[in-house]
Formats: C-alpha cells, structure tokens, sequence
C-alpha cells in the first residue's frame, strides 16, 4: 500500500480478469441470453458439478413452495402475485418496462436481484456466478450491466424448428413471457397477423438473438460467447465452453444426464413435423436481407429432420 491506498492486482485467466483485493476474490457475473426449452437446467448442472466456486442457477428466484407440493398451484399463485412475482422474475410488466425504457423500475428490479445474487455466493462460498434466465434479455439486461460493468454474457441456442415446437408442445402463454414484434424496441418488427403460433417461436429465435448482438455492441461487452445447446451432449465442448468462461474445473467433466427434458417429465421427446419445417421455409422467407445478414447462422437449419406422427 501507498499513501494508505489499497492496490488491487489483476491477471488472466482463461480469457477473465480476476482481480483480487487485499487478497479476495472479486466475484465475477456470467448472464445468459436464450429463448428457454434450449438446455438451461443442463448446463447450470455442468457448471455446479463441475465448476469450482461457481453457484448456476435457471430462471431465478424459485417459488418457494414448489408447484407439485400440496395446493401448491393454488399457493404458487399467491406467491408470484405478492412475493416473488412475475416481475421479479423479470418477466410480465417488467417486458414493457425495458420497451417503454423505464429505467427507474428496472434498475430497482435489477438491484433487488443482485443483493439475493450476494447473499448466494456467500451462502455457496462462490465468487463466480451464472444466471441462465430467458427473461435477463428481455427485460433487466441493461439495468444489470449499471450494476455490473465487467459482466459476461453468453447466447445459448437451440435448433430453433426444435425449439419452436418444444414450445408449441408446451402450450405456453407466449405474452406472458415473451417480447412481441410489435413492441417498440423490437430487432425485427413484424406483423404478428403474419405469424402462427409455430413461427411466432421461430421469430422469438431470431429476436432473442438480435438482442444478444445488440446488447453487447451497444454495452461493450468484452467477455461474450455463443453455445449450442446440442452441443452439451459433446464434453469437448463443454469443456471447451468452461474454457472460455473462465470456469475452473474441479476435476474431468463427464457426461450428465440431460435435465427437464420432455422425456423425464414423462412427455414424448420434441419432433419436428413436416408442417414445421415447412412453416420454418416460409419464415425464412419473411426474413428482410439486413436482419439474414446478422443471423446466417439460421440457414443451417433448413435440412433439419421431420417425424411424421
């Protein structure tokens, strides 16, 4: 120390600067930007199995009194309706807040996560944290890069014909949880006349990834990284993914089984119809020249394989 300053001391490590202070590790924020039903539980599991000092979670806050309890889908109600709401999860008006750039309860929102985000890490004894959330995208992004600067971020995607269907299979309530094409701060306006349900999904995919890019232009992320979710059954990629994170291991990564899948919920596994594929076609042809030139990635989809039910 000099003239009573305290000097901090920064190294790289896999691509990370972990700076420590007087000898203490500064934590260190990974969010994720995914459409969900594309591999969040799985790889939080990777990464709490395997990670040293690193605490995932999926879509937090939990409820907590879980749905499958007694009452608990009556219970569940109370619990998103006057304490960990739908807004604390950052979706429900917390969507049109990010639209309507209501800063005020967005960063009061993100403020209240990250104070339970630093009680975790102490409680888990970690200093690197990954939040693996649909709704960090859609709503709380920028507000949580005030608080965290230095933050990560990382794109997880699916086959989007799977993901789409995935959906569809789930009869989810899509405003609840999602952006719509007609909101104001929209990558990819579009009329919503012109979607069905199937391809409302496959605009999801390409929004939610639009937004990815332009979070991390626009906040000048330096730590970002994409990751397919079928890649999560390849461990040299895994690990290779904990390269890039900066996640140290705690030994060999081996092969987990996939979690809150259709199949271990006792549903049938997602197939790509041949209706999907051709619905996907024709999205693709709505698709303006500007927005393909920032998601080429999408065009390795078109030979995906359907199953005639």
């Amino acid at each position: 120390m000099e003239n009573g300053q305290c000097h901090a001391v920064s190294c790289w490590l896999y691509g990370i600067n972990i700076t420590r202070e007087l000898g203490k590790v500064v934590p260190q924020y990974l969010y994720t930007a995914c459409t969900g039903r594309c591999g969040q539980s799985s790889l939080a599991a990777y990464i709490n199995t395997f990670g040293k000092r690193c605490f995932a979670e999926v879509e937090p806050p939990e409820l907590v009194y879980k749905s499958h309890w007694p009452l608990g889908n009556w219970i569940g109600l109370i619990q998103r309706k006057w304490i960990l709401t739908h807004e604390l999860l950052g979706r429900g008006k917390a969507l049109t807040w990010y639209d309507e750039d209501k800063d005020a309860l967005l960063d009061r929102l993100a403020q209240r996560r990250h104070r339970r985000v630093q009680r975790l890490l102490k409680s888990h004894d970690a200093d690197y944290y990954i939040e693996l959330s649909k709704f960090f995208i859609r709503s709380y992004c920028d507000a949580t890069h005030r608080i965290v600067p230095d933050m990560g971020a990382l794109l997880l995607y699916r086959n989007p014909l799977k993901n789409a269907r995935s959906f569809v299979n789930r009869k989810k309530n899509f405003s609840l949880d999602g952006v719509m094409p007609f909101f104001k701060k929209a990558c990819f306006p579009i009329d919503i006349d012109r979607l069905s349900k199937y391809q409302l999904y496959l605009w999801q995919w390409v929004e939610i990834d639009l937004r990815y890019q332009r979070f991390v232009e626009e906040n000048r992320i330096e730590r970002h990284s994409r990751f397919r979710t079928e890649d999560l059954n390849d461990i040299a990629q895994v690990s290779d993914l904990f390269d890039q994170l900066g996640i140290e291991r705690t030994g060999e990564i081996t092969p987990l089984q996939p979690r809150n899948t259709n199949l271990s919920q006792g549903r049938k596994a997602t197939a790509v119809l041949p209706e999907d594929h051709d619905a996907f076609l024709q999205f693709l042809e709505m698709i303006p020249s500007d927005i393909m030139g920032r998601i080429p990635h999408i065009l390795d989809y078109q030979k995906t394989q359907t199953t005639v039910e």
